[in-house]
């Protein structure tokens, strides 16, 4: 495996956990409530992702490391 690649799943993680944490001290879910702050979180990230997955296929096709993403 490539340790870029790994790096940069590690790195995007990352930012999708400090977000989360960022925001949850923001917006904190009550006991017993459905936690939409981190489900928003995660939709932005996986919008992000389908926006970004065309253009890491496109620059990295040849390589063959933009299946680590899926």
């Amino acid at each position: 495996m490539d340790v870029y690649a790994l790096l940069r799943v590690a790195v995007g993680g990352a930012l999708g956990a400090i977000l989360r944490f960022v925001l949850l001290q923001i917006y904190p879910t009550p006991l017993g409530q459905i936690p939409w702050t981190t489900f928003g979180i995660n939709m932005i990230g996986c919008f992000a992702a389908g926006l970004l997955f065309p253009w890491v296929h496109q620059q990295w096709a040849q390589v063959g490391i933009q299946w680590i993403f899926v």
